[in-house]
């Protein structure tokens, strides 16, 4: 069973690929990602046990049908009652301001737990190094300073989980094209809130990476600007090829720089690439 359905989603992903060439699709992307986990999984390296086919099943059928909403997602016009497209071609692209604030007002509100957890490091001095050795022992299950502080109840733990942390990623991708596209102050500054909390939460360099690969697949999109992205972007007319030289350049810096300082003195503590 594990074997597959590697297969058959790694096979929705040549096949989303195919459709139109491009590596980025996101079809392709969710599919392929999730098919080399699959199959990764299916050789049981450093000796990882062994998953049910019920796990496997469940990660092929969600795979399918979110390749099939992708692919229907093209082609379904919704119409309301005087018979008008819901999403025009000139509305596609269009921000509802208001709904934003909400989405970022809720993310924060579930994001609470991290604030205070936070707060309580800056009141009580933390470096970014004591910082990440707390938060990786605690979470190893080692007793620390914060094993007994209660930053949340249970419930708010799984609100946070899986409601604050999917709006902060989707209202940081989202903020990012606002700022880009209209250089707003007010998307910036929801970048850089939602980055810090979100960093400083766990100190982990997964979301900076993130926020690099989100830059390098907006540019990737925008050389089909006129299909799917109407009207020409300050940053896309200003863009030359020696500036992802530039942002590669500062990604990797500002990299280091994370890694040093959360790594502090202990020099054998953590690599760069944990």
């Amino acid at each position: 069973m594990d074997i597959l359905c590697s297969a058959v989603v790694l096979l929705f992903g040549i096949i989303t690929f195919l459709k139109d060439k491009k590596l980025y699709n996101v079809g392709a992307v969710f599919s392929l990602f999730w098919g080399m986990i699959l199959l990764l999984s299916t050789l049981r390296l450093y000796g990882l046990y062994e998953a049910g086919d019920r796990a496997y099943l469940f990660i092929m059928v969600g795979v399918s049908f979110f390749c099939l909403g992708e692919a229907l997602g093209e082609r379904i016009t919704f119409i309301n009652r005087n018979g008008k497209r819901f999403f025009s071609k000139r509305d596609e692209n269009q921000i509802n301001v208001r709904r934003f604030y909400l989405l970022l007002s809720v993310c924060i509100v579930c994001l609470i737990p991290d604030i205070k957890m936070i707060i309580y490091f800056v009141k009580n001095g933390f470096d970014l190094n004591r910082i990440y050795y707390t938060i990786a022992m605690n979470s190893a299950g080692a007793e620390t300073e914060i094993s007994n502080i209660q930053f949340g109840s249970a419930l708010q733990q799984i609100i946070k989980t899986y409601i604050g942390y999917p709006l902060l990623y989707l209202l940081i991708s989202v903020s990012l094209i606002c700022f880009m596209k209209k250089r707003e102050k007010k998307y910036f500054f929801s970048i850089l809130i939602l980055t810090l909390i979100r960093f400083l939460a766990d100190l982990k360099r997964t979301l900076l990476v993130m926020l690099f690969l989100m830059v390098v697949f907006f540019f990737l999109l925008l050389r089909d600007s006129g299909k799917y992205m109407p009207g020409n972007f300050y940053f896309f007319k200003k863009f030359k090829k020696r500036y992802i030289f530039v942002l590669f350049c500062s990604f990797a810096f500002i990299y280091i720089i994370i890694s040093k300082l959360r790594r502090g003195n202990n020099e054998a503590s953590f690599s760069f690439f944990e």
